[in-house]
């Protein structure tokens, strides 16, 4: 379980031992520096009697344990908190949230983690190794990941492993042998650093081959109780974002590491995955800086909007909250999610063709990249498709059009004349997702809805506003 100290490093902030159980450090929330006897050095955190930490900042007066810290700083609900530190979503065991003085608008500063010690690096280095060789000696693990889109080639690309643990059982080792600070359990023996058996997943720092900053562990489903946690960080981890193709020139954001790497299996070097491991968490600085550049960032994080998103307006403005944020950070960013189930691994599971799925998504120029230009067909024929002429779009709608038949094409949506007349509706092709059908509301603007209106015609293809299927 990660700890407020374990919590504060992934920060890039070092908390300093003041007594033998208490720690010093700036306050995540008011600031300062980490320097000893500087005013700022007002957060104090206490492990003793509570396997999470307690913290309190003698500024801001902040105070709450591991659970509250992720809610207050990292910006967490509830249940992203207890898989975030590896807890049971038993809420009985949080502290109840704190009314904090309003300090306006909060402004995203992505952080930019620092490295674990050495020590730490070496053994994630040698558990790396050894799961990897454990893996690659593993068929039914192999056929499981193959399953999931994910080939022998990308097995060794990314360093999986695979944990088989010792006797059958989980792994217990002192926490000093990784360079971790002691911690004591309720009866006042020292606490064990647990590395549970499953998935081994290595993140690594951009520039950094050799040694992992991050090891998270993926649980098999036989070995959860009610209410564990599936994925488990290694403490002492930081909170870098994995990127599989840093140099691609756009990216699919998802939650997890497997997603993100059969994308980049799916696709190949023409868009990067980048796992976030929560819907909560948010790219750190130099995954930031990369989604800056990039020329398309299209977002597939796992929400399953309600069946009928304007009955249950809570949750449908948790939708609008959620990818409004990427939208509003990232220029070139928009929502895109997969045709169907809730993530890419569903989708490939179910026959999704991710590379058409991605490849849709992308501007012109990486389209043509991916998929050379046809030399005969509809595609070929300039300014007509299918024998329908393409409609030109006034240039103030090009950008809400462009998204509206990208998710046409990725779907298999066509726009129609109802009977009556009136606005053009959107019909299904075979095999659309219903959520596919719902979130046609978000790409379709007043604006746009009347000009396609009035263009006099009874159906409107992806084809006809400048996007091939496929």
């Amino acid at each position: 379980m990660l700890n407020i100290l374990d919590l504060l490093r992934e920060m890039n902030i070092t908390p300093r031992k003041v007594t033998s159980d208490e720690w010093a450090s700036r306050c995540p929330g008011c600031g300062g520096e980490d320097k000893p006897g500087d005013p700022s050095d007002r957060f104090r955190t206490w492990l003793e009697g509570h396997a999470g930490g307690n913290a309190w900042c003698r500024g801001c007066e902040w105070k709450g344990d591991n659970i509250q810290f992720c809610r207050d700083f990292l910006g967490m609900d509830f249940k992203d908190a207890c898989e975030h530190v590896g807890r049971a979503a038993d809420k009985s065991v949080s502290t109840p949230r704190q009314v904090r003085a309003p300090s306006g608008p909060k402004v995203y500063e992505p952080v930019r983690p620092g490295l674990p010690s050495a020590t730490w690096l070496q053994r994630a280095a040698e558990l790396v190794a050894w799961a990897h060789r454990k893996l690659l000696a593993n068929p039914e693990q192999l056929a499981y990941l193959a399953g999931r889109g994910i080939s022998l080639d990308g097995v060794r690309r990314f360093r999986l492993g695979w944990n088989p643990g010792e006797k059958g059982q989980d792994i217990y080792r002192p926490r000093a042998t990784w360079g971790l600070p002691e911690e004591l359990n309720d009866k006042g023996a020292p606490k064990k650093l647990w590395i549970p058996r499953g998935l081994v997943i290595p993140v690594y720092a951009p520039g950094e081959t050799a040694n992992p900053v991050r090891i998270r562990v993926r649980r098999p489903k036989e070995h959860l109780r009610e209410g564990d946690s599936k994925y488990i960080v290694l403490p002492g981890s930081t909170r870098h974002t994995l990127v599989t193709d840093p140099d691609a020139r756009a990216f699919v954001i998802v939650e997890a590491e497997l997603d993100a790497m059969l994308v980049s299996e799916e696709i190949g070097h023409k868009a990067g995955g980048v796992a976030l491991g929560s819907l909560a968490h948010k790219p750190d600085a130099a995954t930031d800086e990369l989604l800056e550049r990039a020329l398309a960032v299209l977002v597939a994080l796992d929400y399953e909007p309600p069946a009928d998103v304007e009955a249950d307006p809570k949750k449908a403005e948790k939708l609008r909250r959620v990818y409004g944020w990427w939208t509003e950070r990232y220029p070139r960013a928009e929502r895109w999610p997969v045709p169907q189930g809730k993530d890419p691994g569903d989708a490939y599971h179910e026959g999704c063709d991710i590379a058409a799925w991605v490849t849709a998504g992308l501007p012109p120029v990486l389209r043509l990249e991916v998929s050379p230009a046809a030399t005969d067909g509809p595609c070929a024929v300039g300014g007509v498709v299918g024998g329908c002429a393409r409609l030109d779009v006034p240039a103030h709608l090009t950008t809400v059009a462009g998204r509206l038949a990208r998710h046409m094409a990725a779907h298999g949506i066509t726009l129609r004349k109802p009977e009556g007349g009136g606005l053009l509706l959107p019909v299904a092709g075979e095999g659309t997702a219903q959520t596919a059908m719902e979130e046609i509301i978000f790409l379709v603007p007043d604006d746009l809805a009347v000009w396609l209106r009035d263009q006099g015609r009874d159906e409107v293809t992806a084809e006809m506003l400048g996007v091939g299927r496929g």
